[in-house]
């Protein structure tokens, strides 16, 4: 049941400094969600999904009895779907939050070559450019291309 509360202490009680961190961790959370799906295919699922919502609270409020039966069904798989749907955002959006939260004392990672690997990397690319052939160049940086490699 929500109360309403005189605005005075409405403001009175966000002035609290743990709601002011509520407000801001919220705040954080939902801009980390849409920053990482931003220009992914997700978002044209996550509207596909978010249509289906509104489809069925249309046919619970209009009484559509067969079109509430039908998409009641979808909605007990639909916690499935998002999983399977959204794995690889959600895999980046957890590899982003770790590299973005590091505890102090875990070592970061800052490569295993030295200086000399982007005059290879350049005289690689030289040479596969006179022959016109074509390659792929991968560089690793904070997240490790394994899964890549043994999927690829």
């Amino acid at each position: 049941m929500l109360l309403l509360l005189p605005y005075s202490e409405f403001l009175r009680r966000l002035a609290e400094p743990r709601n002011i961190a509520d407000v801001v961790l919220v705040f954080l959370l939902v801009y980390g969600v849409f920053e990482a799906r931003s220009g992914t295919r997700a978002t044209p699922m996550a509207a596909g999904i978010a249509a289906l919502a509104i489809l069925y609270w249309l046919s619970i409020k209009q009484e559509l009895a067969t079109l509430e039966f039908v998409l009641r069904g979808a909605l007990l798989y639909i916690g499935v779907a998002i999983i399977v749907l959204f794995q690889t955002e959600i895999r980046q959006a957890l590899i982003n939050f770790g590299n973005r939260f590091r505890m102090p004392f875990t070592r970061r990672h800052h490569g295993q070559f030295g200086e000399g690997v982007y005059d290879e990397i350049v005289l690689a690319a030289t040479t596969l450019a006179s022959t016109k052939t074509g390659a792929l160049i991968v560089i690793e940086r904070t997240v490790g291309l394994r899964n890549v490699t043994d999927e690829g």
